[in-house]
């Protein structure tokens, strides 16, 4: 057996990540607080924080190449805000994990439309009196 090989057939079987541990994301607005803090620390228990960072090395091509399809599965299945499942939808050929987190964080962290969203969601909470609510 090769050590590449080793190396894909030991994460079969000693690690198994959990799809359903990650989140669903439907809102924009819960990106910044919710969403993205709650991903990563999902991926970091599970091993995988490596499979969104910027530029990685790769010792094993198809323990990375695995682990890249297991993760595309998860943002394709939970990514569900429209902005969000083009860009996934995008990288279907490829499954470059990277890639996909690089897109979402540079579309939702800087998008104006999330920081209206959370400051319209502040506006509110503040508006709400006693006597209005039930």
């Amino acid at each position: 057996m090769t050590a590449k090989s080793e190396g894909l057939s030991n994460w079969n079987k000693s690690i198994k990540p959990n799809a359903r541990d990650f989140k669903p994301f439907r809102e924009m607005n819960l990106w910044i607080e919710h969403h993205k803090e709650s991903f990563l620390v999902t991926l970091e228990a599970q091993n995988l924080t490596h499979l969104v960072e910027p530029n990685p090395i790769i010792h094993d091509d198809d323990l990375d190449k695995a682990q890249r399809k297991f993760l595309f599965k998860v943002m394709k299945d939970n990514f569900l805000h429209h902005e969000a499942k083009s860009i996934v939808k995008k990288c279907t050929t490829d499954k470059d994990t990277r890639k996909i987190w690089e897109e979402l964080c540079d579309f939702y962290d800087s998008s104006i439309t999330t920081a209206m969203c959370a400051d319209a969601l502040l506006t509110h909470l503040a508006d709400v009196k006693l006597h209005k609510a039930n």
